[in-house]
């Protein structure tokens, strides 16, 4: 029972520790936006580009290291 218990709670603090990250991702990603939009005025292609680019590298698990 003990057991259960505590599996139950790790549980639960591994899912509340997901959903901050989810949140903070989120966040930052806001937040990359619109300075990308507030500095870079007028330069859509740049916005687009940067945010993909750093989207596909955040999401790559081993990204390739810049020389």
């Amino acid at each position: 029972m003990l057991v259960q218990w505590a599996l139950m709670h790790l549980y639960y603090r591994f899912n509340l520790l997901l959903r901050v990250i989810q949140i903070v991702h989120v966040c930052v990603r806001k937040a990359l936006n619109i300075a990308l939009i507030t500095r870079l005025h007028g330069q859509h292609l740049v916005q687009d580009t940067v945010t993909k680019s750093l989207k596909a590298h955040l999401q790559n698990d081993q990204p390739a290291k810049v020389r």
